[in-house]
């Protein structure tokens, strides 16, 4: 018996549309807009978008700092950015998380009633503390900061370092020192309090970059633009020049450096042709995105400084996995019982590798003298069409039953035309567009890690099956399934 059911072909087409509205009105839930936040050490930024519905006043007995406070209730609407920021710059003494209802968030008993979670930044002087409600619409309440973290204002909370995060944690288990470089505008809490050495600078300038790498032995560079409002200029600027400042960086300051791993991707040699024949090394690279045209510049210039800067370029298949909230999105669907599929008449094919076996394979590759100057595909050696994927994830999460429909190609065009516009307009980059969702069309995400079997010995430790297995406990411990 069939636990995906598919709908018939009649309803379809309204389900199509009924697609689309969902989808347009996710994009809007979730987009995270370009805020300017203040340097002065006084101001306090609201912790949310959204309409203030009462200011009061709280006695020192039921004041959660022990002193008398003022309280800002802010209702963010399904139109508001749902996206949470510290007030203040400071230290976390207090966070609790408590059960409850989920009541419209405007009514003022959501504050009292509804699952919450507490948090109390402290800095000399004064405390601020604020609530992280759930309402009827939004139940899933997502909050990283722990006690004894120190945070920046304006920061965002439950931001994560998806494959540099876990790469960070792997390298101190085996006893390294790791310095992170990060952005002014880095979200930094998942890297709070395991030991790294932060070190902020900007990529096109290499003056910044000079003291993070000085006297390093292995640099992992994994930042990138996988998003533009600009185009190629943004994919240019966030892929090419970026990994050239930090080439050039290391070229003049590290007299130490063994190796620099250059994680690309999937998207820079483009797809498969067919399910019978993977990507290897040895063909020829045709980009079919402007972000993967970019990844794939970003390789050029890796390889046009070899005689100063000894490398080794990986291309990960999909990778999912712990931290990562992009590959979630599908063990959300299916949780929620429901399932959109694009494509109607062909199934699509990808290479899939969990987060930890990547991660395994770019050491190895950086101390393995045959990976000197080599690029390596790094994937589960099985390609899985999409729904063979989400049918162990739902065996996974014990769903009896998942409504899947497909959608057609086309029907991506017409959400990316609105954002894109919306891109221009307001210059703020989303993840959806022409650009993405001509790599979406494609039947054959698939490549082969034959050359890192044979050269680094590489081989794939936990099944697809136990890594999402892995991933859905992750997922549930921190409240996002």
């Amino acid at each position: 018996m069939p636990y995906f059911i598919d709908i018939d072909l009649s309803i379809k087409f309204a389900m199509v549309l009924l697609g689309l509205v969902l989808l347009a009105i996710t994009l809007q839930f979730l987009r995270n807009p370009k805020r300017i936040i203040p340097n002065d050490s006084e101001s306090i930024v609201s912790v949310a978008d959204g309409r203030v519905i009462s200011v009061s006043e709280l006695k020192d007995e039921v004041s959660p700092i022990g002193e008398p406070a003022m309280v800002i209730a802010v209702f963010m609407s399904p139109f508001n950015a749902h996206v949470n920021r510290v007030p203040i710059e400071g230290q976390v003494i207090y966070v609790e998380h408590k059960a409850g209802t989920y009541l419209e968030a405007f009514k003022l008993e959501a504050g009292t009633l509804n699952e919450q979670t507490k948090i109390v930044i402290e800095k000399p002087g004064y405390k601020v503390a604020f609530k992280q409600i759930s309402g009827f619409v939004a139940r899933r309440i997502v909050c990283n900061l722990k006690i004894g973290e120190k945070v920046r204002k304006g920061q965002k909370f439950g931001a994560t370092g998806f494959i540099g995060g876990n790469l960070a944690i792997k390298l101190l288990a085996e006893g390294s020192q790791v310095r992170v470089l990060l952005r002014k505008n880095s979200a930094t809490e998942n890297l709070n309090g395991i030991g790294v050495k932060k070190f902020y600078g900007d990529y096109e300038n290499v003056e910044s970059l000079r003291e993070a790498v000085e006297d390093v032995d292995y640099i992992f560079h994994c930042a990138g633009a996988i998003k533009s409002a600009t185009g190629s200029l943004g994919y240019y600027k966030g892929n090419v020049v970026s990994t050239m400042g930090l080439l050039y960086a290391v070229a003049f300051d590290s007299k130490r450096i063994q190796r620099f791993v250059y994680v690309s991707s999937l998207s820079a040699s483009g797809p498969a042709i067919s399910l019978d024949r993977a990507l290897t090394e040895e063909a020829t690279c045709k980009p079919i995105s402007l972000y993967g045209m970019s990844k794939h510049d970003g390789e050029v210039a890796v390889r046009m400084m070899a005689d100063r800067v000894p490398f080794t370029i990986i291309r990960p298949s999909v990778v999912f996995g712990e931290r990562d909230l992009e590959m979630l999105k599908p063990f959300q669907a299916i949780a929620n019982g429901l399932l959109p599929v694009l494509g109607i008449k062909r199934e699509k094919y990808l290479s899939f590798i969990y987060v930890q076996d990547l991660i395994d394979g770019m050491i190895s590759a950086a101390t393995s003298i045959s990976a000197l100057n080599q690029t390596y595909y790094l994937t589960d050696p099985t390609p899985y069409s999409y729904r063979q994927f989400c049918e162990i994830i739902r065996k996974k999460l014990n769903k009896k039953f998942v409504l899947s429909f497909s959608l057609p190609e086309w029907s991506m065009y017409l959400p990316a035309f609105f954002v894109e516009l919306g891109m221009k307009l307001t210059g703020k980059a989303s993840i959806l567009s022409f650009d993405k969702a001509k790599e979406m069309k494609q039947d054959y995400w698939i490549c082969s890690a034959e050359k890192a079997k044979r050269e680094l010995g590489f081989q794939i430790k936990v099944s697809l099956e136990d890594a999402i297995e892995k991933t859905i406990v992750w997922a549930k411990l921190n409240k996002l399934l």
